[in-house]
């Protein structure tokens, strides 16, 4: 184990590729000799270092992937607070994909793939309106992993708190928005849509007068209401007007 804990030390501040095994060695106090009586290389400690991720991150997902707990923000705020803690070990399996490191390679490559099939039959299985449940879980996972790569690569001292709550709800919310449920339950969202009274409706920002809350006069075409726009001042008064940046330390919020 403390070759594995000398490993993650060295990657907050070495990229994976300038790690020898001589130099492992020397962080984790043992000799050459004894390291390699324990691993074939530097690729082998990676990936056993990546199983134990692996192995945490299932934990905290485990429970909406089987059904057992609906409420996916928690347990995506879990997968996403994982991928920060172990940021820079994440980041290395990653690069391994283009280097040399075969085993981590195939390791972390089987990884994705094990994520695009366990979310694909939860998507399958919980929301029968998806008509690509496949599709929408890859595109999911790709983009969950991206935006982790580059914003939690560099370990927890690189992000801030606030930036790591808006970065899980940005996630948060496509992963509620891509199946089309209702963030918070497993629900589809509908909408009822009433063309007529979409058309007819004039909303409290302009009179009976056809002038809005500024008195200035509001014209209309025969394309589209403009009436049915409210006016500036109206959008400047609403609640939560402002788009919030939430969404990529594992999730969204409602």
């Amino acid at each position: 184990m403390k070759v594995l804990l000398a490993l993650e030390r060295l990657l907050e501040s070495h990229p994976i590729e300038q790690i020898t095994s001589g130099r492992l060695a020397r962080e984790a106090g043992i000799s050459r000799s004894t390291f390699y009586r324990q691993y074939a290389s530097v690729d082998d400690v990676l990936v056993q270092l990546f199983d134990h991720v692996i192995a945490e991150m299932t934990i905290a997902s485990d429970g909406w992937i089987s059904v057992a707990n609906l409420d996916l923000e928690p347990q995506l705020r879990g997968l996403h607070q994982v991928y920060l803690t172990h940021g820079p070990l994440l980041r290395a399996v990653a690069d391994a994909e283009v280097g040399e490191m075969k085993a981590t390679s195939e390791a972390y490559t089987s990884m994705m793939a094990m994520w695009d099939e366990a979310v694909t039959v939860r998507i399958t299985e919980s929301y029968p309106w998806v008509k690509q449940p496949a599709l929408v879980a890859h595109a999911l996972n790709a983009a969950d992993e991206r935006l982790m790569y580059y914003d939690y690569g560099k370990g927890p001292d690189s992000i801030s708190e606030e930036l790591f709550k808006d970065t899980f709800q940005v996630m948060y919310r496509m992963w509620c928005s891509a199946p089309g449920n209702q963030p918070g339950s497993e629900e589809l969202v509908t909408w009822r849509w009433n063309v007529d009274y979409y058309w007819s409706r004039t909303p409290p920002a302009v009179n009976a007068h056809g002038r809005n809350d500024r008195g200035a006069a509001v014209p209309t075409t025969r394309c589209f209401p403009v009436h049915f726009l409210p006016s500036i001042r109206q959008l400047g008064r609403r609640p939560g007007s402002a788009l919030s940046v939430g969404c990529h330390r594992n999730g969204c919020s409602g």
